[in-house]
């Protein structure tokens, strides 16, 4: 599983080892829960812009993503990609409730399977003293979170919640409640 803000900035090659654009927009789908594609800057140019269908990705490593050799087109000759981007797609900030109506955090980041795209949950912020405290926490995607506009209601049990290992400080100097 990969996060959304990893492959962000990441060098971009062709099967054949061409330099295709670096990572400047990952297209994701909140209805359909899925990366539906990338917008690359293709140049130093920022005006310079291509676009890939998820599907179209080969391999996405640590340190690079592999694309079909001509999978690199214009942004705007994917009618997927641009539906897509017409729908209000950002998930990040938006703020997520349980069906109590406790709030529990921020969108951060999105955690997704490199293997399809499929959005497998995301990882939430609380308040800075409790991220420091405690890290951040990742909440699994399941059929019981409604997407709203800025708002995500989580129907299901606190067990949807994982805290990320070694991410706080009581888990990094063994510290207990």
């Amino acid at each position: 599983m990969k996060k959304m803000s990893e492959i962000v900035g990441m060098k971009v090659l062709d099967s054949k080892g061409g330099f295709a654009g670096e990572v400047e927009t990952v297209v994701y789908s909140r209805n359909r829960r899925r990366i539906v594609g990338l917008l690359l800057k293709r140049g130093k140019l920022a005006r310079s812009m291509g676009a890939v269908l998820y599907r179209d990705i080969v391999s996405i490593g640590d340190s690079v993503i592999i694309v079909a050799q001509n999978a690199v087109m214009n942004p705007g000759s994917s009618a997927e990609i641009e539906r897509t981007m017409q729908e209000d797609s950002d998930i990040i900030g938006h703020r997520v409730f349980t069906s109590e109506g406790k709030e529990i955090g921020m969108v951060k980041d999105v955690v997704f399977n490199e293997n399809g795209g499929s959005v497998e949950g995301y990882i939430l912020a609380g308040d800075f003293i409790d991220d420091l405290l405690n890290g951040r926490k990742m909440f699994k995607l399941t059929d019981n979170a409604v997407i709203g506009e800025g708002s995500i209601i989580l129907n299901g049990e606190r067990s949807d919640f994982s805290t990320l290992s070694n991410s706080g400080l009581k888990s990094i100097f063994g510290l207990k409640d």
